[in-house]
């Protein structure tokens, strides 16, 4: 037989949460080879809590045509921070 036993918990529930106009997609239309293009892209943190972003490119191929600056980083509540995508393609590629 096992003595019951009261145990208190306190939990707290959040959601992440971002500008509700983030950009989900980055178009750059036809761009010259050779040439860059860069598009801005926003990120505001509206929770309560701090959080980390950091972009990762799998494929070599895309890591060769596309730089992000800044790659990752944290954003406290209420901050929010411009975050540039470079595009530039030393070959002919249709995407």
């Amino acid at each position: 037989k096992q003595e019951e036993k009261t145990i208190n918990g306190e939990a707290e529930a959040f959601n992440i949460s971002l500008n509700e106009t983030m950009v989900t997609e980055l178009d750059f239309g036809a761009v010259r080879v050779g040439e860059p293009k860069e598009l801005p892209l926003y990120l505001k943190n509206q929770g309560q809590y701090p959080i980390s972003f950091d972009f990762r490119m799998k494929k070599a191929q895309t890591k060769q045509m596309f730089t992000i600056t800044p790659m990752k980083g944290k954003l406290a509540p209420s901050e929010d921070i411009n975050i540039n995508v470079r595009f530039m393609s030393k070959v002919e590629k249709k995407l």
